[in-house]
């Protein structure tokens, strides 16, 4: 007997992927989706893991694919970068167990960083993306989408977003469900589109006995698709009003159903293909086509290249503004509606620039780059907060493991002495880092790498890496960094508790000077995914000048307050975890601990 259940989307997606009788789950940690596998993780007879990237999640994934089972991939936008190697070449070859991999955009930039569309990924690679609404349609969906890639030997994208990942309403459950893991084995020979190309095209007799294993005849299943796509029940045509008519995706349907109740809609939930022949029904039933869809244009595109035409972007600016819909900016925009009130809050609540925790080792570098004017390049992480403005030490801040490679480039481009340290998270270093700095090694650079080693995925919610220690659900062997740093031919490898602020700074300063590679790496525990035994607080004490040099290092329990005509510093003993970071960097004592 079915159910009713109050649940996140990233909770019913952990659902509707048991439901399929999945047997693998892959991915790497990012907001907005990272608790998707974590809840996947509870279910029995699910083998689940953080991958070291998103590359090796995918290709696992494809592994266990072909061995007839059906797996599922996680990952944020920027993950599918990363990934897309391994998917583009998936697409279009032979597929046995039904793969769905689930990206999260972040759709107005809610809880990430970029402006990417994973729609655009299912055109490039004749990908069919689904999009669910919500998180009965984020259960469904996913149930589907293994349907159909079983049954048209493809990959599947199910799109969602900050939204959707986070926001909960109800989903249908069988308490007394008895799932199979599912086996569908079809083919035993897999091969990316270059092999199938050389069979169809080089052989006449292609499709004899012999090599016919050796082709896959993708653009007959594709068309297949396309044609059915338009009787799927994901998308639903719904006539009514004549005057308007909206095509809408994801959770913009609801907006727009709120503003407009009255009017034809074409809910699109097979986000690619389009269903052609229900878009033109909607067309040619209204006297207004409107597409209402999250972030960037890639439907209204697509519609209009069907010469159908639709009104999309010419009343919806994309940028800055309107990046995800509302229901005020729907009624502004097509029925000429101002909302009835402003947000009431819009110019009272304050601006929280993100920073790093009370105590956080990377506070320490931070103060040590800018005392020895080093420049440093970065990656997204708890080290590149260290490119904003309160702390500005990070000079280039860019992708995943991009650190080590960015300082490889400026030092051997640089004219004189000036270098580039890198600056990298041990998360980071084992996703990408460690390929950049085996270049490094291979062509002679001279970068000082600096490995703030956390035990952690700190950023995404603590989720373990190959040398934390810890994996989801199941044993794992804990690698090192120094012996691979060593294995790849790093000579110089110094290890130091970054709390230690003059052994810290020796280290950073000698190898700075060096011509050949070198490696720091700096481990303490993250103090938020670790116990702390004691508690202990700093205080400053009337002996304070006002100098401020404390309030500089940029840690969120120091506090400016003013009397007398002058500002001065305090310690929030709330806050203070008492690293001592303030103390060592007081050069008249006034700050000790409570």
């Amino acid at each position: 007997m079915e159910e009713k259940k109050v649940v996140a989307g990233n909770e019913a997606a952990a659902i509707g992927a048991y439901e399929s009788g999945i047997s693998v789950a892959t991915g790497y940690p990012g907001a907005p989706c990272s608790q998707v596998l974590e809840y996947i993780e509870r279910y029995e007879d699910i083998y689940c893991e953080w991958s070291t990237n998103e590359k090796t999640a995918m290709e696992t994934a494809i592994g266990a694919s072909f061995n007839g089972k059906r797996s599922f991939v996680v990952m944020k936008t920027l993950g599918l970068n990363v990934a897309a190697d391994a998917l583009l070449q998936y697409s279009g070859t032979k597929i046995n167990g039904g793969i769905v991999v689930l990206v999260a955009d972040d759709v107005g930039r809610i809880v990430g960083d970029d402006y990417q569309d994973s729609r655009n990924y299912g055109i490039a690679a004749q990908i069919p993306v689904l999009e669910p609404a919500d998180s009965e349609e984020t259960r469904r969906f996913i149930k589907f989408g293994y349907e159909i890639s079983e049954k048209y030997s493809i990959p599947v994208i199910l799109r969602m977003n900050a939204i959707t990942s986070k926001s909960k309403s109800v989903i249908k459950v069988d308490p007394d469900l008895t799932v199979t893991q599912s086996e569908h084995i079809r083919y035993n020979y897999c091969a990316q589109k270059m092999v199938t190309n050389v069979i169809r095209f080089g052989f006449s007799n292609y499709k004899e006995k012999d090599l016919v294993k050796y082709w896959h005849n993708f653009k007959q299943y594709w068309n297949k698709l396309k044609q059915d796509c338009n009787d799927f029940s994901v998308n639903t045509l719904t006539l009514a009003s004549k005057k308007i008519g909206i095509i809408a995706s994801g959770v913009s349907y609801y907006y727009a159903k709120e503003v407009m109740p009255n009017a034809s809609y074409l809910k699109v939930g097979m986000a690619y293909p389009l269903p052609e022949k229900l878009i033109r029904q909607l067309a040619n039933y209204v006297d207004e086509l409107y597409i209402i869809e999250g972030f960037q244009p890639v439907l209204e595109k697509e519609i209009k290249a069907l010469g159908i035409p639709v009104k999309g972007s010419e009343i919806f600016p994309r940028f800055p503004y309107a990046l995800y819909f509302t229901s005020d900016i729907i009624a502004e925009k097509i029925l000429g509606l101002l909302p009835d009130s402003a947000f009431p809050f819009k110019n009272v609540i304050p601006f929280r620039i993100p920073t790093n925790c009370p105590g956080c080792p990377h506070l320490f570098l931070f103060y040590l780059l800018h005392k020895n004017q080093i420049k440093s390049s970065g990656a997204i992480g708890c080290a590149g907060l260290g490119a904003l403005p309160h702390i500005g030490q990070i000079d280039i801040v860019q992708c995943m493991g991009s650190s080590i490679g960015i300082a490889h480039g400026y030092n051997k481009a640089a004219k004189n002495n000036e270098k580039f340290v890198a600056i990298t998270g041990d998360g980071e270093f084992w996703h990408t880092g460690v390929n950049n700095l085996i270049n490094v090694v291979y062509n002679k650079g001279n970068v000082t790498t600096i490995i703030m080693d956390n035990f952690t995925v700190a950023m995404t919610g603590g989720q373990g890496n190959p040398s934390s220690g810890y994996g989801l659900g199941h044993e794992v062997n804990r690698l090192s960094i120094e012996k691979i740093c060593e294995a790849i031919g790093v000579a110089d490898i110094q290890i130091v508790d970054p709390y230690n602020l003059e052994e810290f700074e020796k280290c950073v300063t000698s190898t700075f000077k060096h011509d050949k590679p070198a490696v720091i790496i700096a481990r303490r525990p993250c103090l938020v995914f670790s116990c702390r035994s004691e508690k202990k607080t700093c205080q400053i004490t009337d002996r304070c000048k006002g100098c401020l040099k404390c309030a500089k290092i940029g840690c969120l329990a120091i506090e400016l307050t003013e009397g007398n005509g002058q500002t001065f510093a305090l310690i929030n003993p709330h806050r203070c975890i008492g690293c001592g970071l303030c103390q060592q960097v007081c050069q008249i004592g006034a700050i000790e601990y409570a």
